[in-house]
């Protein structure tokens, strides 16, 4: 009776001991409890828990203190390429335009595709076309290969003569066709000094009331070659003016010069003296543009007007009371052709003109010709000289009207023989004389 109690009472204990553990054989877990303890811990990994960084190290937070970069391309990146700027150069000047030019060689070991340079100045003194950036498209850059960028570039008048700073970043697409960014890299260029000009050789010939001319030689003193160079000529209004403000001077090598010539006309109403003029070259730049160089300031005199033309007399003796040929030579002293000359003269009391104008069809510089005038000379003149006036209306060789000055020559008064003041102080004892001898003859005869 024992043994079946004891057979019982071990099959209860059993039964209660897998009642306890998950079903399964020797304390394994069950498949279902296994998936259960899974699902825990994916969601336990969607957490707030650190994502592991590259290559299974610990996660980077983010990098504070660092430039700001451009704008990452979108889409899947491609590795940075290996790029270097071999060379920086340009052609622009202090105040002037021209190119920059960098050269940037792959370095890399793949090729790529599609690349662009943005060129940056930080700096107002340089600038690209007007602008602080300029994009230029370069195309396939393969591994090992150079390429020669090019971008327009000017630099400010008040730059110096110093490296300026260039930042280059730049665009690519790699083998795979994912895109990618790199730089900036520093690149440097130095402006040219300014393109300076020089006025050498200067004379003129201009005088008050007359055209004259301004000549000189421009100098091209470097650093630079420049072709189809314009001189100009800056007027400020006035007594002078050009009949044209702007002298080709053609292409010009650094150290060569040209000559040049302005016909200039100074006023009547112009004063002697120094007057100083003001030019400036102006040439096209290498991008298409042009400009001019700093202002070149030549001084030069103006004299005082001259006489055109010079007057002596010929025949000039007139007797009181009566009248008589005035003759006189003109000459043209002055150095061009003038025609037209119409002369006038004038008379004052006690010399009256009863024939002033006198004409010459043309004289040349040194030609003279003989002017005959008709004037009188009232009774009560004195014998001595008295002055009448002559002055000219003549075209220059320009076919400009002009007045010449006035020039004042001598008219010789002189007594008549019959009368006058000899005749005068004798008539009183000459009538005496006769009464004397008329009176004898009555004596005689009565006799």
């Amino acid at each position: 009776m024992r043994r079946p109690l004891l057979i019982v009472t071990l099959l209860l204990v059993s039964t209660a001991v897998v009642g306890l553990a998950p079903t399964g054989a020797f304390g394994q877990e069950s498949p279902e409890n296994a998936s259960n303890v899974s699902n825990r811990t994916a969601q336990v990994g969607t957490g707030n828990a650190t994502t592991p960084g590259a290559g299974g190290g610990p996660a980077q937070g983010p990098r504070t203190g660092t430039p700001a970069q451009p704008a990452t391309p979108s889409g899947p990146q491609a590795a940075p390429a290996d790029l270097e700027v071999v060379d920086a150069n340009t052609s622009a000047g202090v105040g002037g335009s021209g190119m920059v030019e960098v050269v940037v060689e792959n370095t890399g070991e793949e090729d790529l595709s599609d690349v662009a340079i943005t060129f940056g100045s930080s700096n107002a003194a340089l600038t690209f076309g007007g602008a602080t950036t300029a994009r230029t498209y370069v195309g396939d850059l393969d591994a090992g290969e150079e390429a020669t960028i090019a971008t327009e570039a000017s630099f400010a008048p008040t730059a110096e003569n110093r490296s300026y700073a260039i930042d280059l970043t730049v665009d690519y697409t790699d083998e795979d066709g994912n895109r990618g960014r790199v730089g900036p890299y520093a690149a440097g260029v130095t402006p040219d000094a300014r393109q300076a000009f020089a006025v050498e050789d200067v004379n003129a010939s201009l005088r008050v009331g007359t055209d004259g001319t301004l000549a000189g030689t421009v100098v091209n003193e470097g650093p630079n070659d420049v072709e189809d160079a314009v001189l100009v000529l800056r007027e400020r209004g006035g007594t002078i003016a050009a009949s044209e403000t702007e002298y080709a001077l053609g292409d010009l090598a650094a150290g060569d010069g040209a000559r040049f010539a302005y016909d200039l006309a100074v006023s009547d109403a112009a004063s002697a003296g120094p007057r100083q003029f003001d030019f400036v070259v102006r040439y096209p730049t290498d991008d298409g543009g042009v400009t001019e160089s700093a202002p070149l300031y030549v001084t030069s005199n103006v004299s005082a007007a001259s006489d055109v033309f010079a007057v002596e007399p010929v025949r000039t003796n007139v007797t009181a009371g009566g009248g008589g040929e005035v003759r006189l030579r003109v000459t043209n002293v002055g150095d061009e052709r003038v025609t037209d000359v119409s002369a006038k003269l004038f008379g004052d009391e006690p010399v009256s003109v009863d024939d002033s104008e006198a004409y010459v069809r043309a004289l040349d510089p040194g030609e003279s010709a003989t002017l005959t005038f008709k004037v009188s000379v009232a009774g009560s003149a004195l014998a001595k000289d008295y002055p009448v006036s002559l002055d000219f209306q003549y075209e220059d060789a320009d076919g400009d009207t002009k007045l010449s000055t006035t020039y004042r020559v001598p008219v010789e008064v002189g007594r008549s023989e019959g009368g006058g003041l000899l005749w005068q102080r004798w008539l009183p004892g000459l009538g005496g004389g006769l009464g004397v001898l008329a009176l004898g003859y009555l004596l005689v005869g009565r006799r």
